[in-house]
């Protein structure tokens, strides 16, 4: 508590659901400062401090996104996108290793469909080796669940040889 307020941190990651409890907070009597970094969501009691806490827990599961970008460390993670939504997904390789990023099973995607793949280089292009990201873009068509894997292998081995797998879980709504 400081003073009569008690201020509640969030990150980036509450998304949109912050300003619609931004919204309930001022008409409960709070202050609210959302920003692209994060949001700080100040109360002036403990009921506008439960009210606000439960809504910030229930719209992180009920909240869908109009696009979600995922990287490397967001694998084994839950998203939620709606309807036309979409994902883009950002996986960096090493081509001149013979690796590559591999989606398995492309065609039972579920809900999402495959709209654009491309591979970025990085500026020192002309350096041997130099890393790139490969850019997956899906666009969510129905309603349903995805289960996305991605397998970073050689193109001739079996998935179970993989160097490393991504995997995403994709609630389409």
């Amino acid at each position: 508590m400081t003073g009569d307020f008690t201020t509640i941190e969030t990150g980036e990651s509450a998304g949109r659901g912050i300003s619609h409890a931004a919204g309930i907070l001022i008409s409960l009597g709070g202050e609210a400062n959302v920003t692209g970094e994060g949001s700080h969501l100040r109360l002036r009691s403990i009921p506008a401090l439960l009210v606000s806490v439960a809504f910030l827990a229930v719209s992180g599961f009920l909240w869908c996104a109009d696009a979600v970008w995922l990287k490397k460390e967001d694998s084994g993670r839950t998203v939620s996108v709606s309807r036309d939504g979409l994902v883009h997904i950002e996986l960096e390789e090493t081509g001149s290793t013979g690796y590559q990023w591999i989606i398995e099973d492309l065609e039972s995607t579920g809900c999402l469909r495959l709209v654009e793949t491309q591979l970025k280089h990085s500026g020192i292009r002309s350096i041997l080796g130099a890393p790139s990201v490969r850019v997956w873009k899906f666009k969510a068509a129905g309603e349903g669940c995805s289960q996305l894997k991605i397998h970073y292998k050689h193109p001739w081995e079996l998935k179970e040889k993989a160097a490393e797998t991504f995997q995403v879980r994709v609630n389409c709504s």
